[in-house]
């Protein structure tokens, strides 16, 4: 499905004029957040085939029923442009541009909730055979304040992270992905290690392929693996930069760098009346 999700984007992003999709992934940083410094920005970066007016900017953005489509970041609207743009060319034409766009993005959407709502489930099960290691009562599925407690431990954990997202520079989603990474490299590792057993379970026969697995199944593990290690015990937050330290979590003012000794100085017969520093230059300025 993720492969399935991944092809779309790349089909849908090709489909879209590249100005256009260069305006749309750039960063306000960079454009302004308005569609002269979009153009600009763009233009500037001496793409082959590329020349980006303001009307292909507002006219994109008038078709999908949108005030501007310069600067949205995050991979979403790009998708649901491309869609809408490859859509309208088989049903409705362009009238229907700004429904396939709003479609798009409803489905991103809803592919995000079931995900998180499937994550919560699963997890809640998991907690539920864990707890129920110490009190057996828990892994009776049916056993309504099991089901309620386990839920709500797992409920909060996303609240956790949401209020990460709003408190910490260094949470929410930098907190979530790194764990959704990991999540899911894990579960490709557990499904190649049930995929061994399978094979191994056939016979002395298959004995011979079973390195198709053991190969992939190793790579990922001990990657995966490592990585998890890393970030627990990493004392770096972030994981884009080696630069922050862990002093960047704590928010410690730095250190005070020793400034460097000054060269002397001695007023001319001009300036030995001067009192006032001059906005002008470094040296004093005559006083009135």
């Amino acid at each position: 499905m993720e492969s399935f999700v991944a092809i779309m984007a790349l089909v849908a992003a090709i489909s879209i004029d590249q100005g256009i999709y260069y305006a749309m992934n750039s960063p306000a940083a960079m454009t302004g957040g308005t569609v002269e410094g979009a153009v600009a920005f763009v233009n500037s970066l001496g793409l082959t085939g590329v020349h980006l007016t303001p009307e292909m900017l507002t006219g994109t953005a008038a078709a999908i029923g949108e005030e501007s489509v310069v600067s949205r970041t995050g991979g979403a609207p790009t998708l649901a442009l491309g869609l809408a743009h490859i859509m309208q060319q088989a049903l409705g034409g362009q009238a229907l541009m700004a429904f396939w766009y709003h479609f798009a993005i409803m489905f991103e959407a809803l592919f995000i909730l079931t995900a998180v709502d499937a994550g919560t489930r699963v997890a809640r099960f998991m907690l539920q055979d864990s707890i129920g290691a110490v009190i057996p009562k828990f892994r009776d599925v049916s056993w309504r304040p099991g089901v309620w407690i386990t839920t709500a431990i797992m409920v909060a954990g996303w609240g956790y992270i949401l209020i990460l997202g709003v408190t910490d520079p260094l949470g929410g989603i930098n907190t979530f992905f790194p764990l959704f990474g990991i999540a899911n490299q894990l579960l490709a590792a557990i499904a190649l290690a049930v995929v061994l057993a399978i094979v191994a379970k056939r016979g002395k026969s298959f004995a011979k392929w079973l390195w198709i697995v053991i190969l992939p199944l190793g790579f990922t593990a001990v990657v995966t693996i490592t990585a998890s290690l890393y970030k627990i015990f990493s004392p770096v937050p972030r994981s884009d930069t080696g630069r922050t330290t862990s002093a960047t979590a704590t928010r410690s003012p730095p250190a005070t760098r020793p400034s460097a000794p000054r060269r002397s100085w001695r007023p001319s017969s001009a300036t030995r009346a001067c009192r006032a520093p001059c906005r002008s230059c470094s040296s004093p300025s005559p006083s009135s």
